[in-house]
């Protein structure tokens, strides 16, 4: 367990942890595909917000735009996308190239994110 996470348990709300499926896309790339990489403008989120290959995750809609999960061996990242076939125990990380996203391929990973109201993953 990181420090940063030690010390969000003692400092912050409770922090739920579950096992994940993570696959990868990339709206950004020039040989993204409308329609599989992304509807509408790539640079945009569902949420309104702008794409950021540091940040943005695309979530179940069970999981708030602005939530912040820290996916093990990832980082921090902020849910700011949905995303067709993203329901369940799935998380869809936004990298820059579509080639890195293929290479990421399908994990499963634990993902800790902070509890708000009754949402429990």
């Amino acid at each position: 367990m990181s420090i940063l996470l030690a010390l969000l348990l003692l400092i912050a709300a409770p922090v739920s942890a579950n096992e994940y499926t993570i696959t990868a896309y990339a709206p950004l790339d020039p040989a993204a595909v409308r329609g599989m990489c992304y509807s509408g403008d790539p640079h945009i989120t569902a949420s309104g917000m702008r794409t950021d290959t540091k940040r943005t995750v695309a979530a179940p809609k069970d999981i708030p735009f602005g939530s912040w999960l820290l996916i093990e061996g990832v980082g921090w990242k902020r849910v700011d996308d949905r995303g067709g076939r993203i329901r369940g125990k799935r998380i869809d990380i936004c990298l820059p190239t579509r080639s890195e996203a293929l290479r990421w391929g399908r994990r499963k990973v634990r993902v800790f994110f902070l509890v708000e109201g009754n949402y429990q993953a």
